[in-house]
């Protein structure tokens, strides 16, 4: 499917409320390949559905209670000359007055589920902070 590709090196990306772990991965497809064959066949990522894979998406499909929608989806641009997609690991859907926020955690052997709920809480207080009211009493966006 790809003539070469390149992981890098663990990178420790900082941001307001949390950090992350972040690798980047750059491919070069074989001629016959479409960047879209690509993506199918490395989503979802093991970082939102676990490993193994395929007993991982098995127990998240008949344990949640809910569409992740947007969450833990594929957001990008392609073009015939490059391709860059990113794994959407929070999201918000509005609509009318409703705000719908998403995030999550990886949950591994050893893992302490008070901390995880810690963890997915600051994430999500990230996002929701994007939409909190300003000293004039209006919502902003940013």
């Amino acid at each position: 499917m790809v003539e070469s590709f390149d992981v890098s090196e663990v990178e420790l990306k900082p941001l307001r409320k949390v950090q992350h772990l972040l690798r980047k991965i750059r491919a070069n497809l074989t001629a016959h390949y479409r960047d879209s064959t690509l993506l199918k066949a490395i989503h979802p990522t093991a970082a939102v559905s676990g490993l193994p894979q395929q007993q991982a998406r098995i127990i998240l499909s008949e344990i949640e209670t809910f569409d992740r929608g947007w969450y833990a989806g594929t957001l990008g641009l392609m073009s015939e000359a490059y391709t860059e997609f990113c794994v959407a690991i929070r999201s918000a859907f509005i609509e009318g007055n409703r705000i719908r926020v998403f995030a999550g955690a990886g949950i591994v052997e050893g893992s302490e589920p008070l901390a995880e709920w810690k963890e997915i809480e600051r994430k999500a207080s990230g996002l929701i902070s994007l939409f909190a009211e300003n000293n004039y009493g209006e919502k902003e966006c940013l």
